[in-house]
């Protein structure tokens, strides 16, 4: 490579940079600025293991991922790519919730992904969903008990 050439490969990856950059400052003012859209709660159910929420921030028409286990993710135009590019559609045993303002249940829950095998259960929107037999997750329909008498 010639010193022309190692010039504009230089060049190429200092712009890289300041475009992931400009994407952090931008993802970080969303969240600063926005609100809460989306919301996966999950918890490991062991001692000190740990549980959290992981986040998407509307401000604007843009969106952003605050994850506790990553820098922030953005700006996406739709809440869909920011859920997808942060893999907040993958369901995992400790996922116990998922809350959205924008999606309803049954859009979030033809999103999800999963592994698991039934029976797998998990509240929507407040609502509780399982996962089929065909690895879809569906509403749940919850026993009611009646006052004895």
């Amino acid at each position: 490579m010639n010193r022309s050439e190692s010039k504009k490969v230089k060049a190429r990856s200092a712009a890289k940079g300041t475009d992931k950059y400009e994407a952090v400052v931008e993802a970080n003012k969303i969240i600063r600025y926005g609100r809460v859209v989306y919301s996966v709660f999950w918890d490991s159910g062991g001692p000190g293991a740990g549980a959290d929420y992981e986040c998407v921030f509307r401000w604007r028409d843009h969106y952003a991922t605050c994850l506790s286990f990553d820098d922030p993710m953005g700006p996406f135009d739709t809440i869909r790519a920011a859920i997808r590019a942060a893999d907040l559609n993958f369901v995992t045993p400790a996922t116990v919730e998922i809350q959205s303002t924008e999606l309803t249940s049954e859009e979030i829950a033809k999103l999800l992904r999963c592994q698991l095998d039934p029976p797998f259960s998990l509240r929507i929107n407040g609502e509780p969903w399982a996962l089929s037999e065909k690895g879809k997750f569906v509403r749940k329909i919850e026993k009611v008990t009646f006052g004895e008498g």
